[in-house]
């Protein structure tokens, strides 16, 4: 006799484990001639076939029934990792394409991710971004001294000072400050940071650097047309035809202007 146990891993069949061929009592002249007319039947060399009859080891049933659990349990173990690993591999998998787009996404946009270590002040990473819109390589980004004299001199003390202050109080927090470019340009910096807490204190911080210039330009200048198209009208309002009354209406209005 033989035995075996299937492999199912998550309601599919896919493979099974064979525990060969076995007696459970030692065969006697009868079963030997069984197998030997089953050779001559099938056309088996019956000497080659006799000396693997000879070599079936003989179990008893009760020492068979324990090999038999032993062979479900296997199969059930060997199903388990299977499946442990599938799930592993397919988590991997999940993982590998979240970080491409999540890479996909960064890269096209002007937001330079960055992590600080607390304790040593260092950065343990900075966004290939950040030589794009400032100019100085990777290499120079080592810690905060590094980001600090970035900062125009007016923003530098309390720009550092909040940074400082927040990340110690385990605060996520967002600031505003000018910086100078390599090439001597200057930027109007929004940083977003977030406080990674260790066990007993804040551990690391991350963040995004976001160069708001140009946008704040165009709030500035949408800010002062609006005044200077209010005063206008404030100096001129008797004088406007009936006809302007729709566009009086419109600019005396509250601006708004999207924030930070």
């Amino acid at each position: 006799m033989d035995a075996s146990s299937p492999i199912i891993i998550e309601g599919e069949h896919v493979a099974n484990v064979f525990a060969g061929q076995l007696f459970i009592e030692t065969p006697d002249e009868t079963t030997e001639k069984y197998f030997l007319e089953q050779a001559v039947k099938f056309g088996f060399k019956a000497e080659d076939y006799m000396d693997a009859y000879h070599e079936i080891p003989v179990f008893p049933e009760e020492q068979f029934k324990s090999a038999l659990r032993f062979l479900v349990n296997f199969a059930k173990l060997v199903a388990d990792i299977g499946l442990l690993r599938l799930k592993e591999l397919e988590a991997l998998d999940d993982l590998y394409s979240n970080e491409r787009k999540y890479k996909r996404l960064l890269d096209s946009t002007n937001a330079i991710p960055w992590e600080l270590d607390i304790a040593t002040g260092n950065f343990t990473y900075m966004g290939p971004q950040a030589v794009k819109v400032f100019g100085y390589p990777l290499e120079y980004w080592k810690d905060m001294t590094a980001w600090a004299d970035t900062i125009l001199p007016e923003d530098r003390d309390w720009a550092v000072q909040f940074c400082m202050c927040e990340a110690k109080a385990g605060r996520d927090h967002e600031f505003e400050y000018h910086t100078l470019t390599q090439d001597g340009r200057v930027l109007l910096i929004r940083d977003v940071v977030s406080v990674i807490m260790g066990e007993k204190c804040p551990e690391k911080l991350i963040g995004f650097m976001h160069d708001i210039t140009e946008r704040k330009q165009s709030e500035e200048a949408l800010i002062h047309s609006h005044e200077l198209m209010s005063y206008i009208i404030e100096h001129n309002r008797s004088d406007l035809p009936p006809f302007f009354v729709p566009l009086v209406k419109l600019v005396e209005l509250p601006l708004w202007v999207g924030g930070a």
